[in-house]
């Protein structure tokens, strides 16, 4: 039972006085529970693997397990010996040396190189007595429609070794590729110029960026949060125990995703910096207001109650709504994108626990810096000055108020009508630098070998019949044709093919025997005669089913989203054209995957935003118990996002698997300073008129509010020098939308509530009497 006795300040009192009471019991507790994250932290890994960026319930990606159960995986791995002379003896040795090697690993299947071809041929040619050097051979690989482009370069200088990767390679692509280049190292020469290709390097290069752009952003991020930190605090103790609390929280977000079985990667590497700039902002607004509750109190632990009187409810609010700005991602198909969504929402609230508790903690054990005790006339002098450029309106809000509503309504419908031009345009090959080396490999590859985009085409009769007759496989081969026509296509291949290469090659290397015998048993003859062990088992994979299924591959050129939705328009335009009524087709693989997903991460995330949108205003109306409050808080907050998309259609930057998420995560988060903003004006809106409630809002929470959204900038800003560009973009925008919000908490909001907002109990008071 309640002591009566006890007065309502007391208990709040009491209520808030918990963590500096308690605080080495508090600190221990945060401890043992942080020491268990950091053990799970310890097996954090980074996984770009384009897998997990599939959507589950994609029917595109059912099919295409279904095709893989079928003919096995299409992923590629290629290595090309580059700027040299493919048709050398010493290259011939290299390749056959590497290529043999390769044969022995275990994650690669049909391992295919050009020495492999000149060996058959070459023993063809010992068997009839033909001659067989290597320029005879230069002379025939070069005029075969078959070779170049997939073994060979057009000019003779590069000679690629092509495998498929296996179900073990495929489980650990990196690994893979740090198996390969150690052999590459070993056998072949250090002069000798080798590029590595396929969607294995991709996985493993984004890998490696991705680190490499951690370690520098990251770092850079705590410097310039410390010099921040700093220079507004003035005491070396304070800015340590925030940066214990942001580490804290960083290791609870980061620690419980890797215990959840989640790894790191170009979506979720994100969520350091979204810890760090929110517990920072909260830290700073319960220590600024620490700092000004020890100017009217002697007694720490009585200024330390004080400020989380003030501050502990708004920083709450702040959390749940930066929670729900990301929890509203989970809607999202997209696996990274949901864990980004899920544990940013969870550390948030550990960053706010981290702060009202372990913050509040550490400063009641740390002696109070004497430069913070100010006497109350220095404090209210001090934060008079700090108001800076707000107060130079204090005089003047009254007649700037409409030029500042009317500047917002122009600015939003200037960035509604750039924001209507903005279109979603991924590639993720122009995540690299251009001169990477990443870059420079990709480039010469689809210039002097082949495309590296690699599609394939299922194809069936829709009765069922067997494939393996020349009627089948002439309208096979009549539908690569018109594919070949395509001109970001690079390569096709088909049964067929095989077929065409063993009659050309059977005829001493002769272009015109490069086409489908005419009869029946002349292709059976082909089949069984003229083809080699090595090119019939390789036709055989082109089968599946007792022949009663076959494929077409595609290779093309590297391109956007939008290239590629052109590209498969036309490829289903010509299979449609050619193939007619009788055969059932599908273009399959990771291009048609990557395409589905990005249309349904447009669609997830139009639906994050309007479902974050919807549950932060009904949190604010029940804060603010005002529908019309709620609209005149959330204005500021939105308009900023709106700028933000009008700025990206004004330049034409395109959205992306990271810049799609801007509208999102820059929504939980700016929504911050408009809460400490009402929270405190709805108090002063007790006992005052609109215009000295949005001015002494201003006096004692601007100065936190400007500091800690000008972090929220810089904290963002830092991936600016990321060397990754998504990140950079990313990090572009959300510090564009923060700062528009810092302007949209502390102009705009204010000229609306002044303007527009519901009158205080003064006001109506006053008005009354002359009714």
């Amino acid at each position: 039972m309640k002591n009566k006795s006890i007065s309502r300040f007391e208990r709040r009192f009491m209520r808030y006085d918990f963590a500096a009471r308690r605080a080495p019991l508090v600190l221990v507790v945060l401890g043992v529970f942080s020491a268990v994250l950091v053990y799970f932290l310890t097996g954090i890994r980074m996984d770009n693997s384009i897998d997990v960026f599939f959507v589950q319930n994609d029917p595109n990606l059912q099919f295409y397990n279904e095709y893989r159960e079928r003919f096995g995986t299409e992923e590629f791995f290629l290595i090309c010996l580059a700027k040299d002379d493919a048709f050398s003896q010493e290259t011939m040795d290299l390749v056959r040396d590497l290529s043999g090697k390769l044969e022995g690993f275990e994650e690669l299947e049909q391992v295919e190189s050009l020495a492999k071809v000149y060996d058959i041929w070459k023993k063809a040619r010992e068997e009839g007595g033909i001659a067989h050097d290597l320029e005879t051979f230069r002379e025939d690989t070069l005029n075969s429609p078959f070779y170049v482009g997939l073994l060979v370069s057009e000019t003779g200088r590069d000679s690629a070794i092509m495998a498929q990767l296996s179900p073990k390679g495929m489980a650990d692509r990196p690994a893979l590729v740090e198996k390969i280049k150690s052999l590459v190292a070993e056998t072949i020469p250090k002069e000798r110029t080798v590029y590595l290709a396929g969607p294995a390097t991709f996985n493993y290069e984004l890998n490696r960026l991705s680190r490499q752009s951690a370690r520098t952003f990251y770092p850079l991020i705590v410097v310039a949060g410390a010099i921040l930190l700093w220079a507004i605090l003035r005491s070396l103790s304070m800015m340590l125990a925030v940066w214990v609390a942001v580490i804290a929280s960083v290791v609870w977000g980061l620690g419980a995703m890797v215990a959840a079985g989640k790894s790191l990667n170009v979506v979720t590497s994100a969520l350091p910096p979204i810890l760090l700039v929110s517990t920072i902002s909260y830290s700073l607004h319960l220590l600024l207001e620490y700092r000004r509750q020890l100017s009217m109190h002697t007694d720490k632990r009585h200024a330390i109650a004080c400020a989380l009187d003030m501050v502990s409810i708004p920083c709450l609010l702040s959390a749940v709504t930066t929670s729900i700005g990301f929890g509203s991602l989970v809607v999202s198909h997209v696996g990274p994108v949901i864990d980004l969504g899920l544990f940013a929402a969870l550390a948030v609230l550990g960053g706010y626990v981290a702060v009202v508790f372990g913050l509040a903690a550490l400063i009641a054990l740390i002696p109070a810096p004497k430069n913070w005790r100010l006497k109350e006339h220095e404090e209210a002098g001090a934060a008079e000055k700090s108001g800076g450029w707000y107060f130079g309106f204090k005089e003047n809000w009254r007649g700037a108020r409409w030029p500042i509503i009317l500047a917002g309504l122009l600015y939003t419908a200037i960035s509604g009508w750039y924001a209507s031009k903005v279109f979603f345009e991924a590639n993720p090959f122009e995540f690299f630098p251009p001169e990477s080396e990443f870059s420079e490999r990709l480039h010469y590859l689809q210039d002097h070998l082949t495309g590296l985009s690699r599609m394939e085409v299922q194809v069936k009769r829709k009765d069922g019949a067997e494939l393996l007759n020349l009627k089948d496989l002439k309208q096979v081969n009549e539908a690569a044709e018109k594919l070949r026509e395509i001109k970001s296509i690079t390569k096709v291949i088909t049964a067929a093919d095989f077929v065409m290469e063993g009659r050309r090659s059977r005829s001493l290397g002769d272009e015109s025997a490069y086409q489908l015998p005419r009869r029946e048993i002349q292709l059976r003859q082909t089949v069984e005669g003229i083809l080699n062990d090595i090119q019939k088992k390789r036709m055989e994979t082109y089968f599946a089913e007792d022949h009663t299924y076959t494929k077409i591959t595609l290779n093309s050129l590297s391109m956007g989203s939008r290239g590629y939705g052109r590209l498969l328009g036309e490829i289903d335009e010509a299979l449609k054209e050619t193939l007619g009524e009788e055969f059932e087709y599908r273009v399959t693989g990771l291009v048609p995957l990557v395409d589905s997903s990005q249309a349904y991460m447009v669609q997830s995330q139009i639906q994050s935003i309007v479902l974050a949108i919807a549950a932060i205003a009904l949190t604010f109306v029940i804060l603010l118990k005002s529908l019309r409050l709620t609209i005149l808080g959330l204005l500021p907050n939105l308009i900023p996002i709106l700028g933000t998309f009008g700025f990206m259609g004004f330049i034409e930057m395109p959205l992306d698997v990271a810049t799609i998420m801007v509208a999102s995560v820059s929504l939980g988060i700016v929504v911050d300073n408009t809460i400490h903003f009402l929270f405190r004006y709805k108090r002063y809106l007790r006992k005052e008129g609109r215009m000295k409630a949005a001015i002494d809002t201003l006096r004692t929470s601007g100065q936190a509010i400007a500091i800690a959204g000008f972090i929220n900038c810089l904290g963002f800003g830092v991936l600016i020098f990321s060397g990754f560009r998504p990140m950079r973009n990313f990090g572009t925008l959300v510090s564009l939308t923060m700062l528009g919000a810092l302007i949209g908490a502390t102009v705009l909001l204010p000229a609306l509530l002044i303007t527009l907002g519901p009158a205080s109990k003064k006001e109506k008071e006053t008005v009354a009497p002359t009714k």
